[in-house]
């Protein structure tokens, strides 16, 4: 999902996904999502199905473009650290073979 591109790193995406949220109207709140919220993009991106999107198509668009783009910002991080574990008592380092 395009819109989901302009947040580079996992933290962004995460407070994006939680804090960029569209509630329902009140008396003083616009009837629809406001731009750059989480319910807005969802919208935009659900006008090209044929019939309009029911509630559970929206959550399936929503979760799975999250999903992707996590997976995107997980893939291009380096690999983590190898762990070096303690030695083991009789035996030389963790990661070397036993004589």
């Amino acid at each position: 999902m395009p819109y989901l591109r302009r947040h580079e790193t996992l933290p962004a995406l995460l407070r994006h996904y939680l804090e960029d949220r569209w509630r329902p109207p009140t008396a003083d709140a616009p009837a629809r999502p406001a731009s750059g919220t989480v319910e807005y993009w969802v919208e935009v991106a659900c006008q090209s199905f044929p019939a309009g999107a029911t509630g559970r198509q929206r959550e399936l668009v929503e979760h799975a473009a999250f999903w992707r783009r996590f997976r995107q910002l997980i893939a291009a991080q380096p690999d983590p650290p190898r762990a070096v574990h303690p030695p083991h008592p009789g035996r030389g380092h963790a990661d070397t073979p036993a004589a």
